[in-house]
């Protein structure tokens, strides 16, 4: 009877209420417990692609600097190329310029000894090959003989040598002769051509001044005029140049 009052005991009641829910309070709820679980996989999957957006940007950060890099290097591969392009057309305008400048000098000889019987004197020049004073005093910068362009294989005539005078060096003939010629020649500078006995004419060229003109009649060692910085000098005989080294001493 006991027993059976205790089970009708509303205060014996409640204790087994609560004694029957310890077991479900200590388990937990378990609808929070998958809210708590998807909150944290969806905190992950945040992190995860926040993740993936800065690298991503990283990627296109550094795929813009090497499109950037690799453009200007395009620039600057096409500046290189159109800056030799210039250059070569330079370079073969020059070459060409050489040539036609040697060939009107050539032609120019060539007329001057058509219309000149003989220079002046009776002592052909070639008598004193070898032996003959140079026109100045100064070095030899380039000697006699075609030059070979080294980029295009172009041979560019050079019928005398040029020499590197001092500053205000006079030039003066190697032997008597006339002044066949004296002025301004196109691509040489002033110029002065002398006639001598035995059809041979001396070429003085890119002279500061004259001193002389057409029809002088010139002494051995009289100056012709004032060398600039470089003077070109040619020897011709009947119209055939020859190297300058062999007639001089």
């Amino acid at each position: 009877m006991a027993l059976a009052a205790d089970r009708l005991d509303p205060a014996g009641i409640a204790g087994g209420a609560a004694r029957a829910a310890l077991p479900l309070l200590a388990a937990g709820d378990p609808a929070r417990a998958v809210r708590g679980r998807d909150r944290r996989e969806l905190a992950a999957r945040r992190a995860e692609q926040a993740d993936q957006r800065d690298r991503a940007a990283e990627l296109e950060e550094r795929e813009t600097t090497r499109l950037a890099r690799l453009d200007a290097l395009r620039r600057q591969q096409a500046e290189v190329v159109a800056a030799l392009e210039r250059e070569e057309a330079e370079l073969r305008r020059q070459t060409a310029e050489l040539v036609a400048r040697q060939q009107r000098l050539t032609e120019l000889l060539a007329f001057l000894a058509g219309r000149r019987p003989d220079g002046v004197g009776e002592v052909p020049i070639q008598r004193f090959k070898g032996v003959l004073d140079w026109p100045l005093a100064g070095e030899v910068v380039q000697g006699f003989g075609p030059r070979l362009d080294p980029r295009y294989r172009t041979r560019v005539p050079h019928h005398g040598i040029s020499l590197a005078p001092a500053a205000d060096t006079e030039v003066r003939a190697i032997f008597p002769g006339v002044v066949v010629f004296a002025e301004d020649f196109e691509g040489f500078g002033i110029t002065v051509v002398v006639h001598h006995a035995g059809r041979v004419f001396t070429l003085y060229s890119g002279l500061a001044s004259a001193r002389v003109v057409a029809q002088d009649v010139v002494s051995s060692g009289q100056v012709l005029g004032r060398a600039a910085s470089r003077l070109y000098f040619e020897v011709r005989v009947e119209d055939r140049p020859e190297d300058p080294l062999e007639w001089l001493r």
